[in-house]
């Protein structure tokens, strides 16, 4: 392992509160053998390491409060929506038709794209009519030798 000077260490470590970078210099300058200053250099890892594993864990704890305040909002707003309460019995019936609607709202958002294409060809938004002209157009392309389809399939 490669040697480091205490002054590389506590340059490493940053500002960080808590930590008086002067008190550790001088403890460690005190230190008479190689091994008492690996020592406390290991202790002072350590210490390092374990204030890490508690921010780590504190930032955890936050995310996890933060996302259980979203999901009971959540529940809190299909409940108000809905008119009525879903008790746990009924929770797999309610998953089953917020899958359902998850799938019309891709198919949703498919068709709103095929809209927007077809308007920006046009020009203009769709008008009274333009969607029964636009159906007849594709079904004449049909009719003429299937060239809608051809072009989609190939």
């Amino acid at each position: 392992m490669k040697e480091i000077s205490i002054d590389d260490f506590l340059d490493s470590i940053g500002n960080v509160k808590g930590i008086n970078k002067d008190e550790i210099k001088k403890k460690y300058n005190s230190l008479e053998s190689y091994e008492e200053k690996q020592e406390y250099m290991k202790k002072l890892l350590a210490q390092a390491e374990a204030r890490y594993k508690d921010l780590k864990a504190r930032k955890s704890k936050e995310e996890r409060a933060t996302r259980t305040r979203r999901l009971i909002q959540i529940g809190g707003l299909v409940e108000s929506v809905m008119g009525r309460e879903y008790p746990e019995e009924e929770q797999d019936v309610l998953r089953e038709q917020l899958y359902l609607l998850k799938d019309c709202e891709e198919l949703f958002d498919t068709r709103t794209q095929i809209g927007e294409v077809a308007e920006r060809i046009l020009g203009r938004s769709f008008e009274s009519g333009d969607i029964q002209r636009f159906q007849n157009f594709l079904l004449g392309q049909e009719q003429r030798g299937g060239y809608y389809s051809n072009a989609m399939n190939s």
